[in-house]
Parts: C-alpha cells; structure tokens; sequence
C-alpha cells in the first residue's frame, strides 16, 4: 500500500467516525428533546406524548448499527504494523537525530548566506560610495560627499 492510499484510507476513516458521532448525538439530541418525560422514582409525570420512544430508538439503532459496518471494512483494510514499541522508538531516535544533523547544517548554512549578505552589502556601500565621489569631481571639483562607513 502507497503512503497516498494509505493516507486516503485514514481519511476515510476519519469521515466514517465522524458519520457515526454526527448519527449518535443528533439521535441523542432527538430522544432528549422529542422523548415523553420519564419518571424516575416511580412519581406520576405529567404530559402526553404520541411520541413513539421504542420504534424511534429501533429506527435509530439500526441506522447507527448500519454505520458501522462500512468502518470496520475501511479498518481492516489499514497495513499492519510490522514494528514493535521498541523498534518505533529507535526509528523515531534516528529521524530525531537526522533532524537535528540538519538543522545544525541549515543554522550554518544561514550564517554563511548572512555574512556573505553583509560582505555584500558592504561592497554595494563601496561603489554607492564610489560613484558619488566620481559625480562630486565631474560637478566641478567641490568637496566628495563624506564616507559612509557600514563596516
């Protein structure tokens, strides 16, 4: 199985647990709201209701008892796992480790493309500098601009 299908199925999953939450809790929500009250103590209640409690929480069961099936063939389909806890761990340890190889090789790399950045910088204040000293002599021979020292 490819990393993509692999993925796709986990999706999948999630969208089936998420079906059958949605399904659970609006039935819930339903029963709480649509249900006769109910005594608790054995005390008399008050109010009719035409609402049918046990055909309603049949249709819902078996809507919910429907569901699952569809989830349970997408879980099967899920590779198995050919690690133990132990060989997790060390393969986990190893990418750790390669993560920070890189990282190290990155935060130099960074501070090589900074300094080059200044080096340049500073040769861009350079010639800035130079052609402005060469405008103040074609001017008329005043005084150059002062120098502008970065460094």
């Amino acid at each position: 199985m490819t990393e993509q299908s692999a993925a796709d199925l986990v999706t999948q999953i999630q969208q089936q647990i998420n079906r059958l939450c949605f399904l659970f809790f609006n039935d819930v929500g339903s029963l709480q709201r649509d249900a006769p009250p109910s005594s608790v103590r054995g005390e008399p209640t008050k109010g009719t209701s035409n609402y049918d409690v046990d055909k309603t929480t049949a249709e819902m069961a078996d809507q919910l008892a429907a569901s699952v099936p569809p989830l349970l063939g997408l879980i099967e389909r899920l590779p198995d796992v050919e690690q133990n806890e132990e060989e997790a761990k060390k393969e986990l340890a190893a990418l750790q480790q390669q993560a920070d190889a890189l990282d190290e090789e990155l935060r130099v790399a960074l501070q090589g493309a900074e300094a080059q950045l200044q080096d340049a910088q500073r040769v861009f204040g350079l010639l800035v500098q130079e052609v402005l000293d060469g405008r103040a002599r074609e001017d008329g021979g005043g005084e150059p601009p002062p120098k502008h020292d970065d460094g």
